[in-house]
């Protein structure tokens, strides 16, 4: 994650608590919290190279999880199956744009070694 990215995030949740404190949350005598919904544009003060970066990763973050091959949770396999959804979870990865970006960046070659 870049340095704009990731001052960008921090300058976003120190607004986000100035929003809150400005709006106190109703508290029921049982102790549930009812926080009201907000919006929270990107900043104007972002580049637009940052914002471009920012699209693409909703972008790539929405079209991975909407694709129709979901591989299983965790918590709905038994401990005999988690090998196939460790497979399927790389398999989808070793597919990603992101995957190959890094493997065209960082080039390695990779050999099954034994040691000892």
């Amino acid at each position: 994650m870049s340095k704009a990215v990731s001052r960008v995030t921090a300058i976003l949740l120190l607004c986000s608590n100035i929003a809150f404190a400005a709006e106190r949350p109703q508290v029921d005598e049982d102790g549930t919290i009812h926080i009201p919904a907000f919006k929270l544009p990107e900043s104007s003060f972002l580049s637009l190279e940052t914002r471009e970066e920012l699209k693409k990763q909703r972008d790539y973050w929405a079209k991975t999880t909407s694709e129709s091959t979901v591989c299983p949770q965790n918590k709905d396999v038994s401990t005999e199956e988690m090998p196939a959804v460790r497979r399927c979870r790389a398999d989808k990865f070793y597919k990603t744009p992101m995957y190959k970006n890094m493997r065209d960046q960082y080039a390695v070659d990779i050999a099954p070694v034994m040691i000892g």
